[in-house]
Parts: C-alpha cells; sequence; structure tokens
C-alpha cells in the first residue's frame, strides 16, 4: 500500500500539519493516478493508526500527534 505509506509519511514528517484539512479523495487519486476506492483504503489504514479522522461536511483532518497509534 504505498500510497498510504507515502500520505502517512508526508503526516508523520510535517507535511500535513495537525488540525490541517487534506485534499479530497478526488484530488488524491487524479495526483497518485490511481482510483479513488485505492485512495479511500489508504485513508482508512491512516485512519486506524490514528493519525487522521474523517467527518462528514467537515473533511479528513490531520490528529494531535499525541492521538497517534
Amino acid at each position: 500500500m504505498q500510497i498510504g505509506r507515502e500520505l502517512g509519511v508526508a503526516i508523520v514528517t510535517g507535511k500535513y500539519a495537525p488540525e490541517t484539512v487534506l485534499p479530497g479523495e478526488i484530488d488524491f487519486a487524479e495526483d497518485a493516478g490511481v482510483s479513488r476506492s485505492v485512495i479511500r483504503e489508504a485513508l482508512r489504514t491512516l485512519s486506524a493508526r490514528g493519525l487522521i479522522e474523517s467527518r462528514q461536511k467537515v473533511g479528513t483532518r490531520v490528529r494531535e500527534r499525541d492521538q497517534w497509534n
């Protein structure tokens, strides 16, 4: 799951700061050249690790470091 790893590294290294709203699935999919389902699976994995949280009408946000698993 290279997409998930790349996004995870971007979060951990600070490219996306805590409380940052991430770009939408479509934007990630177009940039990476993959389908939206691949992006959704990567986001689920990162969510399970506590790096991000998704909410309707708000988007996907990077969580604070102390909440990461």
